[in-house]
């Protein structure tokens, strides 16, 4: 009977035994999967790329799709010559891999080492790149509301020429910072660069029709003029409103190149762009130079252009 009693005992300690090694397999079993999941969690995350101006996403986001998230630092309805971030944007930036910046924006001058110190590993990157940008000393009227001089003109991605450029330079900081082998960033792209070749066609086929000249309140085309042989002649002066003389003046410019659209950006004066339309039997359009619609702004001025 007794030896029976410590069988009994025995069995029933080897099987706490057996039923505690079961529970330690499973806890360290379900350690491995939690582990695992939050592993494969982070290497799931989407990149964070934070821009200056909305239309850089629309680029992104052709290229990338829903590969990256996008931080935007400058609202579309905001200037970018003295915009102020806000302190939840500057929060935002700690979660950012990669800074794209336009290169050249007052803002980007002013802000950039203050960006840099919010997230140590941030990569600034520099759209611009290879891109031969208009510098102040060549085109004296690129200024702020404040009248300072920019020391270039940004405005390159209304350029079919140079937006091609920039896609290109995205599409490479794209491929690097996710990794991506896959064939769909690639072929993105190709269907892109079809989308810019047509405008830049459109345009070509213009500049063929010989001199073309037109009106604008800020000198935001420059590039169009440079790349497509056109004349650009603004309103403003060096920035500020223009005086009634010197407004005279470019209307009597605009009459000889005879500009046949006055091109006026959200924001600015409507009514002298209105004034100088009648006066030059011109039509005004408005446009958003950094919208986040990069195609439509650009068939926007294209078919304003436009010589039937």
């Amino acid at each position: 009977m007794k030896c029976s009693k410590q069988t009994e005992k025995m069995r029933g300690r080897n099987r706490n035994i057996i039923n505690k090694a079961k529970e330690i397999a499973l806890a360290i079993m379900a350690v491995g999967i939690i582990s695992s999941c939050q592993t494969a969690m982070r290497d799931n995350v989407k990149p964070t790329i934070t821009v200056s101006l909305p239309v850089e996403a629309y680029f992104i986001e052709k290229i990338a799709g829903n590969k990256v998230d996008i931080n935007i630092m400058i609202p579309q309805s905001a200037g970018h010559s003295d915009y102020t971030p806000r302190p939840s944007q500057m929060m935002d930036l700690s979660k950012s891999k990669a800074y794209f910046a336009i290169g050249g924006l007052d803002f980007e001058r002013t802000w950039q080492e203050r960006i840099m110190s919010v997230n140590k590993d941030l990569k600034w990157v520099d759209l611009s790149d290879g891109i031969e940008l208009i510098k102040n000393e060549d085109h004296d009227h690129e200024a702020n509301e404040e009248g300072h001089v920019h020391a270039i003109d940004p405005h390159y991605w209304l350029s079919p020429k140079e937006a091609k450029v920039m896609a290109e330079n995205i599409y490479k900081e794209i491929k690097n910072l996710i990794n991506e082998r896959e064939e769909s960033i690639d072929s993105a792209l190709n269907v892109l660069e079809t989308e810019i070749e047509n405008l830049d066609r459109k345009l070509t086929e213009e500049k063929k029709k010989g001199d073309k000249a037109f009106m604008i309140y800020h000198p935001a085309l420059t590039y169009i003029a440079r790349d497509y042989n056109m004349t650009q002649m603004e309103i403003e002066k060096d920035g500020n409103a223009p005086t009634p003389q010197t407004y005279m003046e470019q209307i009597e410019k605009a009459k000889a190149k005879k500009a046949g659209v006055v091109f006026v950006q959200d924001g600015y004066d409507i009514e002298k762009a209105e004034k100088a339309s009648k006066m030059l039997n011109a039509k005004v359009v408005m446009f958003t130079p950094e919208g986040y619609d990069w195609k439509g702004t650009m068939e926007t001025i294209i078919n304003a252009l436009r010589t039937e």
